[in-house]
């Protein structure tokens, strides 16, 4: 994420979205100008003051926190930070299967591997359809070394259409085997 900036799509889309006048903003979008010219002018700007001022001016709007999430989590690498963007947009929006999908790999990387598995189950229960909610739960399975929990996940969401799951399910039934 760090080279976006650099892209040609990104500063074609910046060039339009700056081309519109201020005047006619509301506060979100004039916060969302302040982190494309941040972008446009540093490629590493911190993005955290847009957030700030989304925060303060829409703090009941999921959005705002499902954007702090990825924020922090892809760019910052910010995981308490990621974490408590994440709490925030599954409390406003408890339907929001991708949002427990991403609080789930923050709490992962702060090392709350319970809170990690409360938030696949939730993806999981919210998105039984979806191959990527038995993905990620492998991937947790897989971090905490239950291999046969990991394989019979990743073979879930194999079934599912997620062909890349079909080498970790692999990868999972030979660690299994090897930690008898």
């Amino acid at each position: 994420m760090a080279g976006l900036n650099e892209s040609e799509a990104f500063k074609e889309v910046s060039a339009k979205a700056l081309a519109v006048s201020e005047s006619k903003l509301n506060p979100a979008e004039k916060s969302i100008r302040k982190g494309i010219e941040n972008l446009l002018n540093n490629r590493t700007a911190d993005l955290n003051p847009v957030l700030g001022e989304l925060k303060q001016n829409y703090p009941e709007v999921p959005q705002v926190y499902d954007l702090g999430l990825f924020i922090n989590y892809w760019i910052n690498q910010d995981y308490q930070a990621a974490v408590e963007n994440g709490k925030m947009l599954v409390k406003l929006s408890p339907k929001n299967a991708g949002g427990y999908n991403m609080l789930g790999y923050a709490l992962m990387e702060t090392g709350d591997m319970k809170a990690a598995k409360s938030a696949f189950e939730n993806y999981i229960k919210l998105a039984p359809a979806e191959a990527n909610a038995y993905d990620s739960m492998g991937e947790y399975y897989m971090n905490v070394k239950d291999y046969k929990n990991s394989a019979k996940h990743y073979e879930k969401a194999t079934e599912l259409g997620m062909e890349a799951s079909r080498e970790r399910a692999e990868e999972a039934k030979r660690l299994m085997s090897e930690n008898k």
